[in-house]
């Protein structure tokens, strides 16, 4: 089994953003059975299958075999993965699911929640911090929830506003039968800043339905403090 490997000292796999994560999780998780790591080239994911519970609760650690970008993925409740002519599926409790297809989680909201890394922004001095540009782009207007973390404290963020677009994306339905769902496009969502520190990571969190999304980047405003 993987946890197995792991076990015996035979993975070795360069240091990623999941690192100590997955660590923490063979910590608490390791007796529990259904440790399975599954490979979707077609989605250029490495898919981790982390047994909270066994039989009862999964959840996945993923990374992107192109970018080498990490995530973690909640409701996929999978007890196994596969691969079936380059569609990816898992098994639940006596069901067989199609994954990674489609713009809901089986007509309810996505919900999904990014934090970017602390940053001094090669200014290690005190900072009053007064406001954050995201950038994104999205095929709905996007509503996002913004959360700041000054100094490597802990991030919260309130309950998203949803987004929801209608329509259908490219080459999914029949022609001349639906209305088309909107192109990507940028936004620019500005959220002010309260606090002073050092360093400061933000916290984005959207709930989406029939929509997709991408974040490009974040600029902040601020101002150093007296340095004397």
């Amino acid at each position: 089994s993987l946890l197995e490997v792991i076990g015996s000292g035979g993975l070795n796999v360069n240091p990623s953003k999941l690192s100590g994560a997955f660590q923490n999780a063979v910590a608490l998780y390791k007796s529990n059975y259904g440790w399975e790591a599954t490979l979707h080239p077609a989605s250029d994911m490495l898919i981790y299958n982390i047994p909270t519970a066994t039989n009862t609760s999964y959840e996945q650690y993923v990374i992107n075999t192109t970018t080498g970008a990490a995530c973690r993925f909640t409701g996929w409740n999978a007890r196994t993965f596969g691969v079936i002519e380059g569609e990816l599926y898992y098994g639940l409790n006596g069901t067989i699911r199609r994954a990674d297809v489609g713009f809901s989680d089986e007509g309810d909201n996505i919900v999904v929640v990014g934090e970017r890394s602390f940053y001094d922004f090669g200014i290690p001095f005190q900072k009053s911090f007064l406001a954050s540009k995201e950038i994104v782009r999205s095929s709905a207007n996007l509503s996002l929830t913004m959360a700041q973390a000054i100094d490597f404290g802990v991030a919260s963020v309130a309950s998203p506003t949803t987004s929801i677009s209608t329509g259908t994306q490219w080459d999914t339905g029949q022609w001349d039968t639906f209305q088309w769902a909107d192109e990507l496009s940028a936004q620019i969502i500005r959220f002010a800043l309260l606090g002073s520190g050092v360093a400061i990571s933000t916290k984005l969190s959207a709930s989406m339905n029939g929509d997709t999304a991408e974040w490009y980047r974040t600029d902040h405003s601020f101002k150093v403090n007296n340095t004397f």
